[in-house]
Parts: C-alpha cells; sequence; structure tokens
C-alpha cells in the first residue's frame, strides 16, 4: 500500500512505471479479498484500479488534486455546524469567513520568520585580521553576534 501511494504522489513519473504501479495495485486488492472475504470490496477499491490510466491521462497526480478545497469545505461544514442557523446559510458562511480572514491577517499564530537567539555585543578585537578588515568598510556601524539564528524553523 506504501509503495503504491509513493508512486501515485510523485511529482513526476515515467510510462515505464504505469504498468508496475498497475500490478502492484491488483497485488493490493488480491490480497485485501483473500484476507478479508467477509468484507466487500468497496467503490474506492474500484476506482483505485483506475489510477494508472488517469496519469497517463492527465500527468502526475499530486498537480490535480483537491485536497486544498476538502480542507476549505471543512471550514464551511463547520461553520453551519455550529452556528445552528439554516435561515440564510451562505450569508452566515460569507461573514464568518471573512471574520476567520481577518483573523489570521491581523497576525492569529503569527511566528517571526526570522529569530535570533543568544544576541551580544559584537568585538572586532577577538577576531581575525581578516574578518576586522572586512567590517571595517562598515566603519561607525553597531554589530551584534548571536550563537544561532532560525529563518523559518531552520536553524
Amino acid at each position: 500500500m506504501r509503495e503504491i501511494v509513493l508512486l501515485v504522489c510523485v511529482p513526476k513519473f515515467k510510462k515505464t512505471c504505469v504498468p508496475y504501479l498497475e500490478l502492484l495495485i491488483l497485488e493490493y486488492l488480491d490480497s485485501r479479498y483473500s484476507l478479508f472475504k467477509d468484507v466487500a470490496l468497496r467503490p474506492k477499491h474500484h476506482f483505485v484500479q483506475e489510477i494508472p490510466g488517469l496519469m497517463l491521462e492527465f500527468g502526475p497526480l499530486i498537480k490535480v488534486w483537491t485536497m486544498r478545497y476538502e480542507s476549505k469545505h471543512k471550514l464551511f461544514k463547520k461553520i453551519v455546524r455550529s452556528s445552528q442557523n439554516f435561515i440564510n446559510v451562505l450569508k452566515t458562511m460569507s461573514e464568518k469567513h471573512e471574520y476567520f480572514q481577518s483573523f489570521q491577517r491581523a497576525g492569529a499564530n503569527y511566528k517571526p520568520e526570522v529569530v535570533i537567539n543568544f544576541e551580544s555585543p559584537f568585538f572586532p578585537e577577538l577576531y581575525n585580521a581578516d574578518i576586522q578588515s572586512s567590517i571595517s568598510v562598515y566603519q561607525g556601524s553597531v554589530f551584534t553576534q548571536c550563537e544561532s539564528i532560525s529563518v523559518k524553523n531552520t536553524t
């Protein structure tokens, strides 16, 4: 199953991989059927057989997936359920969505992109002549030094 998912979610694929993917899918369905004879196959098990043909027709399926739209749809379903207002559903959803967007734009869950750890004054005389000469261009500037810097959660 993991190998099927890896092959289906690749950003680029070779057409020679499609028959291998078909074989993996058939093996998966066969083993599932033999292990769970009491449980009937669901439509999703039949749909998975169409994936190799869709990959040949549309290219990598990761580029045409709808997960982002499903995420947005989940927000609207949650709004309707929590508000319990079914009189003017579209108005309720649009208002709540605008409040949510405003909340996000105002900095909710804001994390700075650059985080400086253990900042201290910079003393150029403690460093070798090459470093001193390279910063001499910036005479009059105040420098600080730090142990580490994190940029977008990469230290």
